[in-house]
């Protein structure tokens, strides 16, 4: 992604620096061997040629065995005038072409190998399709992204030169997809066929299949069992908060109690800020064996009515909306009814 920003400028340079500091190293190692070879192969081919005198059969003979010592066969022949002379200056050129094939080498070197920032293929900014190179999904507004990643927006969180106004708001990477522009054009996915494909059902009209249609078979919902009333009703949740009789069973004997006292008390009962009303339920396993206690609740299971007033109890119901007693009760624990 091009940008003109200070950061990605930045960012340039010094990649720009990194790769020209690079090259000069190798270059200047390639240099240095082709120095030592130039001067190694010269010691041992110009020295014969600096002799002078009748002592010129000598050296060469003496340099000869030399260069057969190091693998190299001349076919000069050996009394030739001017023989240490060439062979010196083919000693030369071998030593300049094996300094340009090690350059070369150590310049290719460089081109296999990445330098800065864990560049893979010299990509190392965020692509549509991953980061580095890499895959891992589809990666939406990654110009974005890019632009945050090299500091491009940091000003905005400078709170001290940065003002944060309705006008300079911008949504967050990604957040915002791009609409689908079908029908544009006869070439891509969502061109000619606007991404419907070629034929079918599916590709005539939008939602021309009904939902559940099985290409002619029975549907679903008609073949799974029906529910009848009852089921229904026993799916509904209750309305009140059930206060079981082993609850109740925690009070003590003549004392009278409602669901608040309950919860004053710090006994276990369900907690709701929604439900308010209250119901009385029990089974005949569970204990109960409080003598003469009264009870305020909205609503009495059959079950647990019975086992109260069977211990000498009472069951005082409360009106559904005011929360009153239905049944006036004096101060004595006797109601008005009963008078």
């Amino acid at each position: 992604f091009g940008s003109s920003s200070p950061q990605s400028a930045l960012v340039g340079r010094l990649g720009g620096l990194d790769l020209r500091w690079a090259m000069a190293r190798q270059t200047a190692v390639g240099l240095v061997l082709c120095g030592a070879s130039v001067a190694l192969l010269t010691t041992s081919g110009l020295a014969p040629a600096f002799s002078t005198g009748a002592s010129w059969r000598t050296d060469l003979s003496s340099s000869q065995t030399g260069w057969q010592q190091l693998g190299v066969r001349s076919t000069i022949p050996a009394t030739a005038p001017g023989h240490n002379l060439r062979k010196a200056s083919a000693g030369i050129l071998n030593g300049a072409v094996a300094a340009l094939a090690m350059g070369v080498l150590a310049l290719g070197g460089y081109r296999r190998r990445s330098i800065n920032m864990g560049m893979k293929a010299q990509t190392w900014w965020i692509t549509n399709s991953g980061f580095d190179g890499k895959g891992g999904g589809k990666i939406f507004d990654s110009r974005r992204r890019e632009s945050r990643r090299r500091g491009e927006e940091l000003f905005r969180h400078d709170v001290d030169n940065f003002e944060l106004t309705p006008s300079n708001l911008i949504p967050a990477p990604g957040s915002h997809r791009r609409v689908i522009r079908r029908g544009r054009g006869k070439y891509g996915s969502h061109g000619r066929t606007c991404g419907y494909g070629n034929g079918g059902a599916k590709s005539r009209g939008r939602r021309s299949v009904n939902p559940g249609y099985e290409g002619g078979s029975q549907t679903l919902q008609k073949t799974l069992p029906k529910l009848t009333q009852a089921m229904k009703d026993s799916m509904k949740p209750d309305k009140h908060l059930c206060v079981s009789l082993s609850t109740l069973n925690l009070c003590d004997e003549n004392d009278e109690v409602d669901y608040n006292e309950l919860l004053v008390r710090g006994f276990p009962v369900p907690r709701s800020y929604l439900l308010k009303k209250t119901k009385i339920s029990g089974t005949e396993s569970e204990p109960f064996e409080v003598k003469n206690l009264t009870v305020y609740a909205h609503a009495f299971e059959p079950i647990a009515r019975e086992r109260i007033e069977a211990q000498g109890g009472r069951c005082i119901r409360l009106h559904p909306t005011s929360g009153l007693p239905l049944e006036p009760v004096l101060a004595g624990g006797e109601s008005s009814a009963e008078e």
